[in-house]
């Protein structure tokens, strides 16, 4: 398949999971398309069997946040109500790129990105 096939079958395939249109390569995950906890794990996990991705190296704790506990949710309110504050609503992670997960179906397995900073 050629690599511009790739790329539309993967938009494509991101935008019917999110329910969102108007996705593109420079879309991220967790950033712009607001996926994060369990929902990220469970998107990617479906990503990589879809698309027959080997997920070597992937940390998913540095893309998205985890799921709160009871003990966890009461601490992220006090967290919360602190970020609110200072004007800040989303803990930094490393960005996914929708152009991330072309490279993996191209290739077969899941791209060095660990270059890139929190955002």
């Amino acid at each position: 398949m050629s690599t511009s096939k790739v790329e539309k079958s993967v938009v494509s395939w991101f935008e019917q999971r999110l329910r969102r249109k108007n996705l593109t390569l420079q879309s991220r995950l967790y950033h712009d398309c607001g996926v994060d906890g369990d929902d990220g794990d469970e998107l990617l996990d479906a990503f990589f069997q879809e698309f027959n991705i080997e997920p070597n190296g992937i940390n998913l704790s540095q893309h998205f946040n985890d799921e709160p506990h009871i003990f966890s949710m009461l601490l992220g309110i006090f967290f919360l109500l602190i970020h609110l504050l200072q004007g800040r609503f989303r803990t930094k992670k490393i960005p996914i790129y929708i152009q991330d997960c072309v490279e993996a179906a191209v290739n077969g397995a899941w791209p060095n990105i660990s270059n890139r900073h929190f955002e």
